[in-house]
């Protein structure tokens, strides 16, 4: 039985995993945590800082007219929704290269428009679930997190501030809200039929970013008043691009002295035990087999040690009721005996992570011991890493690709 996928990882927070076949382990909840530790507020999702700024208008404005109207009409998700579109819809009608970089969904907005249905309301959504994977899913949770709105999703007064301050808002504002008046009736509406196009565009263009960018550094911590050790992160990323592997390898030597980067050392090599068992399960036709599988019994060497570590990292004050839960089970399932203990304790684990999200198991075990691959996997290719764990090091590099271009605008 060849290996039918090249890793198991994805980069996913926890609340879009659960819905993906990705990390059969359910690790994302420990990446998540340990993650948060290094950098505090990106997610996975939230790239670059351009965004963070331009949803924080189209909240302003959103919760604005959701505030003036009547009782009825579209939910406030509906309204989000609808003012993305228009944002994305704008932009593509006079494209740059600084308008569109990480412009969620323009690829899908093009052919919708070259089809010539630009209709905004519900049922004509640029992305399927767009309010989860479009600006304000994969933003929201960022901002209130550094503080910038409310549970709510309504602007605190630094924020608000800006926003009122803000060069053209007032014609943001204005547009938006005639927009929105016309899909209150409860017909989508034409794209066309929107006014605010040029101050929509001008969201996304470096002046907006630099506008809010002194409250974004020190949010993010990054500013030259903060000690923390995103900032020491932040200046170790300078000579590298967000897309390089070296990444997390200079971070670490960066801040070898730090506890939260020897904790994360630590947790990834005691996961990469495991997961190497769970792996050669794959290569495998029956669980006896595992004992002649090459190196299989140096790792399984290791699951002392490794059920040790997890122990102690299980006691982490930044994991939550469901990281500690996991992390328990993975520690028994690294609790001692053979090759073939280990990996039938590691797939009867797995099994459950995968009833949680109502999903099939990937590999199945029969009473003779044969594995049966149920499913095997889902995106990989051969071109992509092994294990991807990059603890937000990429949407903090990312950040800075954005306010780097804006500083030299």
């Amino acid at each position: 039985m060849g290996l039918p996928f090249e890793y198991f990882l994805s980069e996913l927070d926890e609340g879009l995993s659960r819905t993906s076949s990705r990390d059969p382990l359910g690790l994302e909840v420990l990446w998540t945590a340990f993650g948060r530790r290094l950098i505090p507020h990106l997610s996975t999702v939230s790239l670059g800082a351009t965004n963070f700024a331009v949803l924080l208008v189209l909240l302003d404005a959103a919760q604005r007219y959701g505030d003036q109207r009547r009782d009825g009409g579209l939910g406030f998700a509906d309204l989000m929704v609808a003012v993305d579109s228009l944002q994305v819809y704008a932009v593509l009608e006079a494209p740059t290269a600084r308008t569109t970089s990480r412009l969620l969904g323009r690829q899908r907005a093009a052919r919708i428009a070259d089809a010539g249905t630009r209709l905004i309301g519900p049922g004509h959504e640029i992305l399927a679930n767009q309010i989860n994977l479009g600006l304000y899913g994969r933003y929201i949770k960022p901002l209130e997190s550094m503080e910038l709105i409310d549970g709510q999703a309504r602007l605190l007064v630094d924020a608000a501030a800006l926003v009122d301050s803000l060069p053209g808002v007032d014609g943001v504002r204005h547009s938006i809200d005639a927009f929105l008046r016309l899909l209150d009736r409860g017909e989508p509406v034409p794209f066309a039929q929107f006014t605010g196009g040029a101050a929509l565009r001008e969201l996304r263009e470096p002046t907006t970013l630099a506008h809010f960018g002194e409250l974004l550094r020190a949010r993010m911590r990054i500013d030259e008043a903060s000690d923390h050790r995103v900032r020491r992160i932040y200046e170790a990323l300078a000579p590298y691009p967000a897309a390089s592997p070296q990444v997390a390898q200079v971070v670490f030597a960066t801040l070898a002295d730090d506890p939260a980067v020897q904790d994360a050392r630590d947790l990834e090599w005691a996961l990469c035990r495991l997961e190497t068992v769970f792996e050669t399960v794959f290569c495998v036709n029956t669980l006896p087999d595992l004992a002649a599988f090459p190196g299989i019994t140096d790792v399984v060497a290791d699951l002392e040690r490794a059920g040790e570590l997890l122990a102690e990292l299980g006691g982490r004050k930044e994991l939550s009721a469901a990281g500690v839960a996991r992390i328990e089970a993975l520690r028994d399932a690294a609790g001692g005996g053979s090759a073939e203990e280990v990996a039938r304790r590691l797939v009867r684990y797995h099994e459950g992570i995968m009833v949680d999200r109502r999903r099939s198991p990937w590999v199945d075990i029969t009473d003779g011991g044969r594995l049966v691959v149920v499913h095997a996997g889902s995106e990989t290719t051969a071109a992509e890493p092994r294990w991807r764990r990059s603890y937000y090091l990429s949407s903090l590099a990312e950040f800075r690709t954005d306010m780097t271009r804006m500083e030299a605008s």
